[in-house]
């Protein structure tokens, strides 16, 4: 009975001992992705804020690629429905609405194994207009559906007013200035490229007499967000308006 007994023991203990160095080598394993998770949704969060700060470069016609990590992120895009953004000009012969953007586009990274507890703006800032060209990209990071999300756009205005004068008269000249967001193809993704799309609209107004930059819900019509430098045109001068509109294709392969 003795010899029995410790046979019996000896099974016990070793499967103790087995159990156990599974649950230690599946803790380490579960270790190592994590952490790996959390590793390749960094690296992605850096990559796009650094995209971000390289947007003036983008325009002037530099393209930039990254690499995106064989792991357990996913990139794509959304478009926002009924969203549209315009510039209204009013002349003298009344009021022109010139719509910029129908169809505003982000690039998303998600990743459901990293958790992100706050609603937060990593770059830019949250403004319908911005006087610096730096600041047009704007990154989001939240947690919906389960999965933490890096949110980039370029849905706001830059805007610089500054006036022109040869010594007798002066003009003051307003230039708008709107980037596109444009997803050309997806496929993949394991590259995200962003290649300067070129102009989509270049408009010179003269002589304007009022001027409203909407952000608007195309299906109720309200406005959302709006902008009007209505003290410009309480100086007595003549108002010019400049308008330039290009795109920023993003190819997902």
């Amino acid at each position: 009975m003795k010899g029995i007994s410790e046979a019996i023991s000896t099974v016990i203990i070793s499967s103790v001992i087995i159990m156990v160095s599974i649950m230690i080598f599946y803790i380490a394993i579960n270790s190592l992705t994590t952490s790996m998770q959390v590793s390749e949704y960094g690296y992605m969060k850096s990559s796009m804020i650094n995209i971000a700060a390289s947007v003036p470069e983008i325009i002037k016609g530099t393209s930039i690629s990254i690499s995106v990590p064989k792991g357990t992120v996913g990139v794509g895009y959304n478009v926002r429905e009924n969203i549209v953004y315009e510039v209204d000009v009013l002349t003298s012969s009344g009021w022109k609405n010139i719509i910029v953007d129908d169809s505003p586009s982000a690039i998303e990274i998600r990743s459901s194994n990293v958790v992100v507890t706050s609603n937060k703006i990593i770059y830019g800032v949250n403004n319908l207009t911005v006087n610096d060209i730096a600041f047009i990209p704007t990154i989001w990071e939240y947690y919906q559906e389960g999965a933490s999300t890096i949110n980039f756009n370029t849905s706001r205005f830059y805007i610089h007013i500054y006036n022109v004068t040869d010594g007798t008269h002066t003009e003051i000249y307003i230039r708008i200035y709107y980037l596109q967001l444009r997803p050309r193809y997806v496929s993949g993704p394991r590259t995200i490229m962003f290649v300067p799309g070129g102009k989509a609209l270049e408009k010179q107004i003269n002589n304007i007499e009022g001027l409203v930059i909407r952000e608007i819900n195309s299906a109720t019509g309200e406005t959302i967000r709006s902008y009007e430098p209505s003290h410009i045109f309480t100086q007595g001068y003549t108002v010019n308006l400049l308008l330039s509109v290009e795109q920023l294709y993003v190819v997902i392969t």
